[in-house]
Parts: structure tokens; sequence; C-alpha cells
């Protein structure tokens, strides 16, 4: 089966996401081209490979028992990828499966029963090339300033873009141990998402230093990416913690607005605050038709970003408690 068998990757017959009719309920369309046309190409692609891959595990479930959950991240968990991007999975062991199955080998074999859908394989020894077992990521003693890169990767990655691929309720579960973890090292005096806060931020402080050393070559691709991708990650992490510290969000509803994706759940506090988003749809879409080509639009789509964001927080300060805004700054 192929993942892209029956999709037209065109301009026409595109539908609209539930999120895009939320934050733009009359967006109507240009001739023959539809508004944010590559955001709705980028969105179509991800679901139908999702729901393929989804279909796919299904069929060898009884090969992949000690699998707990497989979340999907990257592009595929923003929903933008398109059929030159990587299938960069998180794929989630049941506790004590480490021990007993052979990891690398049951993910070489979750990358070969995907394969026919046609998207290359995660970069070897990332966050995403191998198997993550729970106690190994969920450590108490973990809690420390120089963890091993994949760990602290695949941590953030859970709550800052990865959004369930298979066995829905497990990836759930994986959420609540992930906000416990970063809980369990924020300091009796501070918010639950205080260390979480710090780490994201180290998080993202780190990746601008890793592209530092990349080939020049490589260099420009993956700085677009940066300031466009991973800024929108940033961009709806801040968000939702801004939701919880105002109360918007409960910490135990936190799991099912992590599970709807960054680029939804920005939307989703634009429409709630009735912020027009069309700026920043309009240089997303930009970004996006880039990635599609080949070319790397930068300087003005990711300034008219942070300046649509930059305008959104400055009008909701007023909503922040003196410990958010302190944490923000500092």
């Amino acid at each position: 089966m192929n993942g892209c068998e029956g999709y037209r990757w065109g301009y026409r017959e595109l539908e609209i996401p539930e999120w895009l009719n939320e934050v733009a309920p009359d967006e109507g369309v240009r001739g023959e081209l539809p508004r944010w046309a590559a955001v709705r190409r980028a969105w179509q692609f991800s679901s139908q490979w999702r729901s393929d891959a989804k279909s796919i595990l299904d069929c060898h479930q009884d090969e992949l028992k000690p699998v707990a959950c497989v979340l999907a991240s990257g592009s595929l968990g923003r929903y933008e990828a398109n059929p030159n991007s990587d299938a960069d999975l998180l794929i989630m062991l049941r506790d004590g499966e480490g021990a007993r199955c052979d990891p690398d080998q049951l993910w070489s074999h979750v990358q070969a029963i995907l394969a026919p859908l046609g998207l290359r394989r995660p970069n070897p020894g990332g966050t995403y090339a191998r198997c993550l077992a729970p106690e190994d990521l969920w450590r108490s003693d973990q809690h420390s300033l120089s963890p091993e890169p994949y760990r602290m990767g695949a941590r953030l990655q859970i709550l800052l873009d990865a959004t369930p691929l298979w066995r829905t309720e497990n990836c759930h579960a994986m959420y609540h141990r992930a906000i416990g973890w970063f809980d369990a090292g924020s300091l009796p005096c501070e918010p639950w998402w205080s260390y979480l806060f710090d780490e994201v931020q180290r998080y993202y402080r780190s990746l601008r230093i890793l592209l530092r050393q990349k080939p020049a070559t490589e260099r420009d691709r993956r700085w677009c990416k940066h300031v466009h991708s991973r800024f929108l990650t940033w961009a709806a992490f801040v968000a939702t913690i801004a939701a919880c510290d105002s109360d918007d969000v409960r910490r135990d509803d936190l799991p099912q607005h992590l599970a709807r994706g960054p680029q939804q759940r920005l939307m989703h506090v634009f429409a709630r605050y009735h912020w027009d988003a069309s700026p920043w749809l309009e240089a997303y879409d930009s970004f996006l038709r880039g990635a599609e080509t080949g070319t790397w639009p930068v300087a003005e789509t990711s300034s008219t970003l942070q300046a649509n964001f930059q305008a959104f927080l400055d009008q909701r300060r007023k909503d922040w408690s003196e410990t958010f805004l302190q944490y923000f700054l500092f």
C-alpha cells in the first residue's frame, strides 16, 4: 500500500481542517487557489500518511506487543509533512520491555512495515532512531544539566510537537508521565511548569549551537526550519503554559490540548482571544511552499511570524501572573 495513492498533491479539492475553520470561518477562496493552500496540503498529506500508518500498525499489532504507543513528531507531528519529509516517530515501549525484547530489532521492524508509505527513515543516531524505554526516560535521578541528547530531545518533543499516532490512550499516558517528570524537577516554591520552561529554553539554545556546526550546504535549510517550525513549537508551548498559568487550561486537561499539535493549539488560542491569525498563516503558508519546492524563505516570513506573535503576547500580558512574567523574561 502506498500512503500517497489516490492523493492529489495539488491545489484543488483540499479539505479545510477544523482548526482552520475555527480561526478563519469566512476565509473563502481566491480563484482556483484556496487561501493557505500549502498549509492545507501539508495538513492533508500528514493526516493521510498518519491514517495509513495507523492501519498498518493495527495489522501488525501481534508483532508489536512490546510497544506501548507511537507518537508522530517532527513535521508529521506538526501536520506540515510533504513527500520529502522524514518519518520522525517516537516509538515508546511498555514498562520493562526494554530489557525483555531487542529494541534495535523492533525499531527496524517498525521502519520496515511502514516503508511502503514512502517517507525517509529518521537520521541515524538521533532521538527518533531507537525505541524508547519508559524506565530510561523517566528515572528520577536524571534531572541533571547534562542528560544524553536523545533523552532530553525525547522528553521535550513529547510535550512540544509529538501527537498520538497509534494507541492513543497510551500516548495520553505518556503526556501525563512527561508532565509529572518535569514537575518533580521543579522546586517546591515554584509552579509545576518552571523546570519544564527552563529545559525548553535550554533545548532551543542547544539546537542553535548545533546549527552552527552543520556543513554550510545544510545551514540555510536547517536555519529556515529553525525560525519557522521550531518557532511554531516554541510559540505554541508559550501559549499553552500561559493558558495553564491563567487557568484557561487545567493541568489535568493538558494532555488533550497537547494531542492537537502545535499549529492547532496556537490557532485555538488565537481564536479564543479573537486574534487575527491571517498574517501568521500567510507567512507560514509561504514557508511551507518553500519546503515543497526546496527554496527557503527566511527574513521576511520569519519576521512576520515573530512580529505577529509578539503583538499577541503584548495583548495577553495583562492575563499573566507575576510568576509567569518572571519566568518568561528570565
